[in-house]
């Protein structure tokens, strides 16, 4: 199950599934978007666009608020001092969403990682202030969550922000038959 084009949505999955979820919404949003405001919180930036690159994703439609690298800023590419400084964060949000062409949607590979770096009750209010911002820009917006990293109250007070919440089927691997 995708997330709707239209909508604020919430996307748990297992932590070994994070990066295949991202991928799957991204080349989904992308077959409709033109852009992405995409906030790195678990790759840096050098390391994302390789991995964007390896999947068939084209770079250029995408700016990245770098959390975890500490790279120089590019065109595309705007590095935030760490994690933790959701102030910054927040003021790079603010001013991308700005510049974004209106076919855009805007992704967070993993509001749980922040939980590491930030009280769990910042962590929900960034979450609202991200869902605000989307709604006023009029684009969609995917908060990813490792399922299990998100307990229950940070849950609740997340998804009520959003539109949806979905839990995408863990991949079932196929066994080898024995002869």
């Amino acid at each position: 199950m995708l997330p709707d084009f239209r909508n604020i949505t919430l996307v748990l999955a297992p932590a070994d599934e994070l990066l295949r979820t991202n991928l799957g919404i991204l080349k989904h949003f992308l077959s409709r978007f033109s852009a992405c405001l995409y906030i790195s919180v678990n790759f840096d930036a050098e390391r994302l666009l390789q991995t964007l690159r390896a999947n068939h994703l084209d770079p250029s439609c995408f700016t990245i608020l770098d959390c975890v690298g500490r790279g120089p800023r590019g065109p595309r590419t705007v590095p935030i001092p760490s994690p933790s400084a959701l102030t910054e964060l927040g003021i790079a949000v603010s001013q991308a969403i700005e510049s974004l062409p209106k076919d855009s949607f805007l992704i967070v590979d993993a509001l749980s990682t922040l939980v590491i770096y930030n009280p769990a009750d910042h962590v929900a209010r960034f979450a609202r202030f991200l869902t605000t911002q989307a709604k006023a820009a009029g684009i969609p917006a995917v908060l990813l969550a490792a399922d299990k990293e998100m307990d229950e109250t940070l849950y609740a007070k997340v998804a009520q922000f959003c539109d949806q919440t979905l839990k995408p089927a863990p991949r079932t691997t196929r066994r080898a038959r024995r002869r």
